[in-house]
């Protein structure tokens, strides 16, 4: 809704603008395609290194983020490995080891979503 008053400040302007030459009959200037071909000419290069940094921060930040999900899968790994204690006693049956491994891995799959 914020764009409608300037688009309909523009649109007045350019029917005033018309109105004016048309009642006038004001024909006293040339345009050459020069300045516009310049100034197209440096848009489009602007633009093109515009798109190019955006995609650089785009892959950086995708880099960044499978780093961060397979460091929490390695961490998630390890915490699960050092709390079963099932590998190296005889007791194999603790109800503690399955709160406390699900206690540790929750958060390493909350550090990659957060």
């Amino acid at each position: 809704m914020e764009t409608w008053p300037r688009i309909l400040s523009v649109t007045f302007a350019a029917m005033i603008v018309t109105y004016v030459e048309l009642y006038y009959n004001i024909q006293a200037y040339t345009l050459t395609t020069t300045p516009f071909l310049l100034i197209g000419v440096a848009l489009g290069i602007f633009l093109g290194f515009r798109n190019n940094v955006s995609y650089d921060k785009f892959w950086e930040g995708r880099k960044l983020w499978g780093a961060l999900v397979n460091t929490s899968r390695n961490l998630a790994r390890q915490g699960c490995f050092l709390i079963d204690a099932s590998h190296d006693s005889e007791d194999a049956a603790i109800p503690g080891n399955f709160c406390q491994t699900r206690d540790c891995v929750r958060p390493c799959v909350a550090l990659s979503l957060a």
